[in-house]
């Protein structure tokens, strides 16, 4: 022999083979499979919170017609929001332990209950009782016309 040395060549493969291909695509679709999951997951949530900040929104609106007087202070039951009328509330009226001040409870959720719209909110709020609001609106009233009466007579 010459003093060359023989090297065996080794098969070198150009490419992928199918188990590799077959395993890649197991992978892809496993991951793309997740990431729908995900973002079902994430619509879901968004669509929840938009309820629940829709349903706060119009209970502090029917607390503040409520203690404007722009509805009677009063109980009701599964009343329609006159702007919106996917939405339902109800008031009720109680007795507070604070002497003339009444606790006022409005609940809002959805007119039909469906699967992804479970959204219910419920708001409390003290006012003073509107038949006391009337006494000191009364009284107020009685002095100012006495303090009229008093400077306009001689």
């Amino acid at each position: 022999m010459t003093g060359r040395r023989r090297y065996r060549q080794t098969h070198i493969t150009k490419g992928l083979s199918l188990l590799e291909v077959m395993l890649a695509l197991a992978i892809l679709g496993v991951a793309i499979a997740a990431l729908g999951e995900l973002v079902r997951v994430g619509m879901r949530s968004a669509e929840q919170a938009r309820d629940i900040t829709e349903a706060q929104l119009i209970c502090e609106a029917k607390l503040g017609q409520l203690a404007s007087g722009v509805i009677p202070l009063q109980g009701a039951n599964n009343a329609a929001v006159e702007w919106d009328n996917n939405w339902v509330y109800s008031v009720q009226v109680q007795n507070a332990s604070q002497q003339n001040v009444v606790s006022v409870t409005v609940s809002v959720q959805p007119a039909r209950e469906t699967a992804s719209n479970r959204a219910t909110v419920t708001q409390v709020q003290w006012m003073p009782n509107p038949s006391y609001a009337q006494q000191l609106i009364d009284a107020e009233l009685a002095a100012l016309e006495a303090q009229a009466a008093e400077t306009t007579s001689p």
